[in-house]
């Protein structure tokens, strides 16, 4: 009876395991599948570094040198270097390459100011930010972008601009408010470039 007992006890202790590991294949790969189904990335960040794109919130706050252009111009005057940048990315299958070329001056006492170009398939995109600092740790930028279109039966030629602001309060913490792609065309709109609202910290 216990050698019964405790051979039923294994059987079972068996199946068990092996339904919660079923259990969890069943959930990765469900996991997976959202992800092939929903994980498509916004045009928004093809204008963005990776690194920009991956902090979120937190890229807002703090920009990596010339993604200040992109991400949050009034924090070109906290970056008081000269820097040129250039990038190219894949934007995956059937939708080409994007090649962008950037640059920033934040040396001027009176205005800090970043500029970028990025090519792409079926667009041109020029980026214009200029930061001004209202404190010794309040910032005040303004940024304007243009789209030049290639492909004039997918969307039009467009521009936008976006305002923001940043405090550094203290030395451990920045807090950036933006207001990004605030005339919201429809050509901008076409490209996932929509109206928003940004609080970003770090």
């Amino acid at each position: 009876r216990r050698v019964l007992f405790r051979s039923n006890e294994k059987r079972f202790l068996t199946r068990w395991v092996n339904a919660m590991q079923h259990a969890r294949l069943s959930k990765y790969k469900i996991l997976i599948l959202l992800g092939l189904c929903t994980f498509h990335p916004a045009s928004a960040n093809e204008f963005r570094s990776p690194r920009a794109a991956a902090l979120g919130g937190a890229g807002h706050a703090n920009p990596l040198l010339n993604d200040s252009v992109f991400q949050n111009p009034s924090f070109a005057s906290f970056l008081p270097v000269y820097s040129w940048s250039g990038s190219f990315k894949s934007l995956g299958e059937g939708r080409g390459r994007a090649y962008s070329l950037s640059v920033l001056d934040g040396r001027s006492e009176f205005v800090q100011a970043a500029a970028a170009y990025t090519v792409r398939d079926e667009l041109t995109a020029l980026h214009l930010g200029v930061s001004k600092k209202l404190a010794p740790k309040l910032t005040l930028g303004i940024g304007a972008k243009f789209f030049y279109s290639k492909a004039k039966d997918r969307f039009e030629n467009s521009r936008n601009v976006s305002l923001s602001a940043t405090a550094a309060p203290t030395d451990w913490l920045q807090i950036a408010l933006i207001g990004d792609n605030l005339l919201s065309p429809a050509g901008t709109s076409q490209l996932g470039l929509e109206r928003e609202v940004v609080l970003g910290t770090k």
